[in-house]
């Protein structure tokens, strides 16, 4: 019989800064006026057997919008990407520089400078992913909540949902719940998950 767990990701609501369109890797705002609006206005899983959640402010407020009962488990590990010199700046900021062209150009092997590469992100994201997955050795936990970044739920859905997508292939707005289902021992082994679900799941899903 299969032992089905789910792994639902929430992505943060928006800051102003995610409105003027700015790198806020590991920056540090608040959620905006807007933001705490939308979340407000929108239907998200029930209180979960476990709750997570980036340390930054924007994943905090968001968590605690949500599920204001619970107390978020706060790992850094979920951190956006660090953008380094990018942080706070647009593209407008940044056209004429010649470094950002060349990190828009090869993300994946060019770091930003001061920033993270890829690579480190990826690693740091993975080990994060491995934290969450010693909730699963709990036969009572059945479903945990994460919220976290765009980039950072991106990479994870790149090595673990169902198909084999590329990073840049998921859209994940400001707000969005998306789930991945799977086998509690396969996905504890860090296998791909079965399912990938857009939007919360329905109480009856859960059972």
């Amino acid at each position: 019989m299969v032992d089905r767990v789910v792994i639902t990701f929430i992505r943060h609501g928006l800051t102003r800064e995610n409105q003027e369109k700015r790198y806020i890797g590991w920056s540090n705002p608040s959620l905006s006026e807007q933001g705490i609006r939308e979340l407000k206005s929108k239907v998200y899983p029930k209180s979960p057997d476990r709750l997570f959640s980036s340390d930054l402010n924007r994943c905090i407020e968001t968590a605690n919008i949500i599920y204001p009962h619970l107390k978020p488990i706060l790992l850094k590990e979920l951190r956006e990407m660090n953008f380094g010199d990018f942080e706070g700046k647009t593209f407008e900021d940044l056209r004429d520089d010649i470094q950002y062209e060349q990190w828009l150009n090869d993300p994946f092997q060019i770091p930003p400078p001061n920033g993270e590469s890829y690579a480190s992100f990826k690693k740091r994201i993975h080990n994060g992913w491995s934290r969450i997955l010693e909730a699963f050795q709990d036969p009572s936990i059945k479903q945990i909540v994460c919220v976290a970044h765009g980039g950072s739920i991106r990479e994870l859905f790149t090595q673990f949902g169902p198909s084999d997508q590329g990073f840049w292939d998921y859209s994940i707005k400001h707000g969005d719940v998306l789930s991945l289902v799977g086998d509690r021992e396969e996905v504890r082994r860090m296998y791909r998950c079965t399912l990938l679900q857009v939007g919360p799941l329905m109480e009856k899903e859960n059972g």
